[in-house]
């Protein structure tokens, strides 16, 4: 039976002949893919994941932002250092943006998030659809490329004094770059359409339909190794620090926090291989989607958490958190869980990345890290090196 809505006297096209009009417009009526075995095919309409990935990805956006904010503002208005780092972090964010609204815009279309046999092809061949997967297929590598070096670099000031940390991260600074470079040039030179070029016609092509898809499960599985790799240069480094066993946990976990990125990226992982194995893509990649915004938006945030404590520690934020208008929620609570709004005496209370002290030191040490924020109050005699920053 001929699908809903197409010609059923259209005559098939000859092999090697072009399509007349009648023949293309039935062939834009039938399904994008076969339906499962007893499920009717709902064209008019259908289930849809797009709303919930736009709102989702949304609470992650805004998260990232107002991380990126209090960092930008935190180095730019109380510490007066702004480094490599915050302008590949600023980069990083500016682009994370631009991926999120092209996915929006893919989203918004009617067909990413629905079941590919609830589609018509009509539906799916689009410039807007194709032009906006281009895009965000070649906006991926760029943005991780530099949510990374913003990581690397922080590491690097922190532990600039450290001989083998340097080598580390200009490897990991090396080899991020020359990968993800190598992949964003493929995927334009296979997927992007030239000035005037219908992105149709080139986001159809072979090369861009499994070549490009290939590269992306190839890609993922890079960043797994990469951001393991990002987890494994502070964390050693930290628990060499002469420190109570419970500040190095906490410090370690402001960077074991990418942790959370590499599962990120095994749960990528597994979908984009799955999208390769199934013809429900359009339904399939709304979770690769999720899971890639959530893993660069984690990276950009993980970069920021170290700048939190100079914020806290200013007289300003001080006074708002001694207001008097805060009497009222006191009272309202008991004794024992008033305690959390009473204001912070000792900037310790703050963050442990502002007070990494050794519990040994004596006298007036200079601190491990004088001019790094992060780790303000280590002593150099505990730590074993002085920072250069």
């Amino acid at each position: 039976m001929a699908p809903q809505g197409s010609d059923q006297n259209a005559p098939p096209p000859s092999p090697g002949a072009p399509m007349t009009p009648e023949q293309m417009a039935a062939m834009m009526m039938m399904p994008a893919a076969p339906a499962p075995s007893g499920v009717t095919p709902n064209f008019d309409n259908p289930e849809s994941r797009a709303d919930m990935t736009i709102a989702v990805c949304t609470v992650i956006l805004a998260i990232m932002l107002i991380s990126v904010s209090l960092r930008v503002y935190a180095r730019t208005m109380i510490t007066k250092t702004f480094g490599w780092e915050d302008w590949t972090c600023v980069i990083a964010a500016i682009l994370n943006v631009g991926y999120v609204a092209n996915a929006f815009v893919v989203l918004q279309t009617g067909t990413l998030g629905v079941h590919q046999y609830d589609l018509r092809i009509g539906t799916l061949m689009t410039k807007t659809y194709f032009a906006s997967l281009t895009a965000s297929q070649s906006l991926y590598p760029v943005v991780l490329l530099f949510t990374k070096l913003s990581i690397l670099l922080l590491v690097m000031r922190i532990f600039w004094s450290v001989k083998a940390a340097r080598y580390f991260v200009w490897f990991g600074i090396f080899v991020n770059t020359v990968f993800y470079f190598i992949t964003f040039v493929l995927t334009v030179v296979w997927c992007a359409p030239p000035a005037g070029g219908d992105p149709i016609v080139y986001g159809s092509k072979p090369s861009c339909q499994t070549d490009v898809h290939i590269i992306s499960v190839v890609q993922s599985g890079f960043n797994i190794g990469s951001d393991l790799y990002l987890v494994l240069i502070p964390i050693p480094l930290v628990a060499g620090l002469k420190m109570s066993h419970a500040r190095k946990f906490r410090v370690s976990f402001v960077f074991a926090l990418g942790l959370l990125a590499t599962v990120l990226s095994a749960i990528n992982l597994y979908y984009r291989v799955l999208s390769l194995r199934t013809t429900d893509v359009t339904w399939i990649y709304t979770t690769v989607y999720i899971t890639s915004i959530y893993e660069l938006n984690i990276g950009v945030v993980c970069v920021c958490l170290p700048c939190f404590p100079a914020i806290f520690r200013t007289e300003r934020m001080k006074n708002f958190m001694s207001l008097r208008s805060w009497s009222f929620l006191k009272s309202s609570f008991s004794t024992s869980r008033s305690k959390i709004w009473k204001p912070r005496s000792d900037k310790g209370d703050y963050s442990d990345m502002t007070s990494l002290k050794d519990d040994k030191s004596k006298g007036d040490v200079p601190s491990v890290t004088a001019n790094s924020m992060e780790l303000r109050d280590v002593s150099p005699a505990s730590a074993g090196y002085r920072s250069q920053v």
